[in-house]
C-alpha cells in the first residue's frame, strides 16, 4: 500500500462577535430610528422607591415624529432616511401576476357564497316530523 503525503491546509475564518452575539449589517431603518432616539430621549430617573437605580427614557418637549424625522432628514440628502420613506411608501412591494389576481377574486367569491343562506331551507335546521312515527 502506498501513503499519500499530501498535507491540506485548512483556514477558518471566524467571524467578530460583538457582546451581543452576531451583529450584521444595520438597515436603514435601524439606523434611523437610533439616530432618533439619541437625539429626541433623554435617560432619567423613575424615582422608584422600590428600584433605586431604575431609569427610563422620556422624549424631549417638541420632539417630531419619527416620520418628521426622516423627512427633515430626506430634506438635507441622507440617504438612510430616503431609503426608509420610499421602504415605507411600498417600493419593494412585490405586484400580483394577473393569475393570482384572478385566483384571489375567485376564491373570495366562494367564500362570498359559502356564507350566503340558501332560499329553499336556509336558517335553523328542523327537526324531522317523520322520524318520530
Amino acid at each position: 500500500m502506498s501513503e499519500d503525503n499530501t498535507t491540506v491546509a485548512v483556514t477558518e475564518t471566524e467571524k467578530v462577535r460583538g457582546p451581543r452575539g452576531e451583529v450584521g449589517a444595520t438597515t436603514p431603518a435601524l439606523t434611523l430610528k437610533a439616530r432618533w432616539h439619541a437625539e429626541h430621549f433623554k435617560l432619567v430617573d423613575t424615582n422608584d422607591n422600590a428600584h433605586r437605580n431604575r431609569q427610563s427614557y422620556v422624549v424631549k418637549s417638541g420632539a417630531p415624529s419619527l416620520k418628521a424625522y426622516a423627512r427633515q432628514l430626506a430634506k438635507s440628502g441622507d440617504k438612510n432616511a430616503e431609503t426608509w420613506l420610499d421602504n415605507k411608501a411600498g417600493v419593494n412591494n412585490q405586484e400580483r401576476s394577473a393569475a393570482n389576481v384572478q385566483m384571489a377574486k375567485t376564491c373570495a367569491g366562494a367564500t362570498k357564497l359559502g356564507r350566503k343562506k340558501s332560499k329553499g331551507g336556509g336558517g335553523k335546521a328542523k327537526p324531522a316530523a317523520d322520524a318520530t312515527k
